[in-house]
């Protein structure tokens, strides 16, 4: 799904592509270490891609800690394609 979406928005060879998500997907993991890392509660303000439940960060957090509560919230443009799959919680703005 990142590998389509990404493609979508970018030109760029398969073999780029395929780095492109992996950098993604370290990008992701590595933020989620350091969530897990912080003893306080912390509040992430990332894009879209990143935060998204269906495949960013949350899905990191549940495969390294499925014990703490997890949501998402997101702030989005009212054109934007955003979706109950994509956030617990939408504030769309003009």
């Amino acid at each position: 799904m990142l590998f389509d979406d990404i493609n979508s928005f970018h030109t760029m060879s398969p073999k780029a592509s395929e780095i492109f998500v992996e950098v993604q997907l370290r990008k992701d993991r590595t933020m989620t270490g350091f969530l897990l890392a912080n003893k306080r509660q912390i509040v992430l303000i990332a894009g879209l891609y990143h935060a998204n439940k269906s495949l960013g960060i949350l899905l990191h957090l549940m495969d390294l800690d499925t014990k703490q509560a997890k949501s998402v919230n997101a702030i989005a443009f009212e054109r934007s394609k955003i979706g109950e799959q994509d956030a617990d919680f939408v504030i769309f703005w003009q």
